[in-house]
């Protein structure tokens, strides 16, 4: 842990385990909205059969990075 807190130059625990709030609350909350994007797009696993899962997770990544920077 505390090479973490070097790298990311921070002092406390409290503050490391904010950080890592904020990256579980961004994960799940890409993985959650992945579903009705791609409902909207109409990407569905029927379709598309093991091709489903890596457009997902392509789709998870921006919507990540998105929410990185609102959270």
């Amino acid at each position: 842990m505390n090479k973490l807190k070097q790298r990311w130059g921070i002092e406390t625990n409290f503050q490391l385990t904010i950080i890592f709030i904020v990256f579980a609350l961004t994960g799940s909350a890409s993985a959650w909205l992945s579903k009705p994007f791609c409902i909207w797009l109409g990407i569905t696993k029927d379709d598309l059969g093991y091709w489903f899962t890596p457009v997902r997770l392509l789709l998870i990544f921006p919507i990540y990075q998105l929410l990185l920077v609102l959270i």
